[in-house]
């Protein structure tokens, strides 16, 4: 921001402030990143564009954004046409407070990890859905699930996926991930259920790594 101001470019420059993750911390006994919980996963982000930009100060969205979202914002932001390849979307309106149900923003996102994978190490993905109230977690080595209400329980300390009375709202995630994994190459689903011990490798085949 100093070389900004010594050039006086500030009063045209959009600022973006995030971070690529967090750090668990010790949050449930565990450290580094890789997991799905809020230490790694929730980090800032902060845009603040010049003045005269109509972007409403010191807003507050609600919405899940990931940073894949992030390029295809300052695309925007700088008036450039956003590629087509591009599976991000800008939150400019939403940042805007233009938002509508012409251009609904996503519902849930989808997230994924590997851990363990190599020889000798055990083969394990871990996926994730989230709509910023309720998040659903499906280990993939073992099936084994939680579900969070992050409204009451932000810092996930009660997992909700074995209570009776969550049986509905458990099976509605499991089926909105079954969806999500629908035709991937690991055999995750056959389309009706989520298969479990499925090997996972750091990559999918056609992004040719080997």
């Amino acid at each position: 921001m100093e070389v900004l101001a010594e050039r006086n470019l500030l009063a045209n420059t959009y600022l973006c402030f995030t971070s690529d993750y967090g750090e668990m911390m010790g949050d449930h006994h565990l450290f580094r990143k890789g997991f799905p919980y809020e230490g790694p996963a929730r980090v800032p982000l902060i845009l603040a564009s010049p003045a005269g930009s109509g972007l409403p100060r010191n807003r507050v969205c609600d919405p899940v954004i990931e940073l894949r979202d992030i390029m295809p914002t300052l695309f925007e932001c700088a008036g450039l046409p956003v590629p087509e390849t591009v599976e991000g979307r800008s939150f400019l309106p939403i940042a805007m407070g233009q938002a509508s149900a012409a251009h609904p923003w996503r519902e849930v996102l989808h997230g994924e990890h590997t851990l363990g994978v190599g020889p000798g190490a055990g083969q394990q993905s871990i996926h994730w859905l989230t709509d910023g109230h309720r998040k659903y977690v499906w280990f993939s080595s073992t099936g084994d699930e939680q579900l969070f209400d992050l409204d009451s329980d932000p810092q996930e300390l009660h997992d909700l996926a074995r209570q009776p009375a969550q049986a509905d709202n458990l099976s509605r995630w499991r089926q909105a991930l079954t969806r999500e994994l629908a035709g991937r190459e690991e055999g995750f689903t056959d389309g009706r259920r989520l298969i479990p011990r499925r090997p996972v490798r750091p990559c999918l085949s056609f992004l040719a790594c080997q």
